[in-house]
């Protein structure tokens, strides 16, 4: 596992799932998370702990940590179910945390199989509205192929 604390400015583009993409803007004194962790059940706790520590740091209220939580470990969680099934071996899930002004974005990426519906799923189908309802915005880009990322957007002001 590897994590980075703080880092220069940097900008990128995260396409959220048909929606306007959301700009990601980090300034140099903010705090973040940027960390990669086995895609194994064993992780999950370690990961969800990174990223509210982080989500703390960076002023996110108690009933907010909550949320991020929540919505991290169910997107984490799909990570493990999911994205490595098929054959295509273990892989690896990259977590990232930026202030970004009022708000606190989580991204939670893969590079396993993507999205696809499936009838034999084990899970029970409420994750998806789980991290919408926990967050003020959530987006998931897929590719077939080339992985998944989930986008979870929290308000820092409660």
């Amino acid at each position: 596992m590897s994590v980075a604390t703080s880092g220069p400015l940097s900008t990128s583009r995260i396409d959220a799932g048909g929606h306007t993409p959301l700009q990601i803007v980090l300034a140099h004194d903010e705090p973040q998370c940027d960390a990669v962790y086995p895609a194994r059940p064993t992780a999950l706790a370690r990961m969800r702990h990174d990223v509210i520590d982080a989500a703390a740091r960076c002023g996110a209220p108690d009933a907010t940590l909550t949320q991020i939580g929540l919505a991290v470990s169910e997107a984490a969680s799909n990570v493990v179910l999911h994205a490595y099934r098929d054959g295509c071996g273990g892989g690896d899930v990259r977590v990232r945390v930026e202030r970004v002004e009022r708000f606190l974005d989580v991204s939670v990426r893969d590079s396993g199989i993507g999205m696809s519906v499936r009838t034999d799923s084990p899970g029970a189908g409420f994750g998806l509205s789980l991290m919408a309802h926990a967050t003020t915005r959530c987006g998931i880009t897929s590719r077939p192929g080339r992985g998944t990322t989930v986008l979870l957007r929290f308000a820092l002001d409660g």
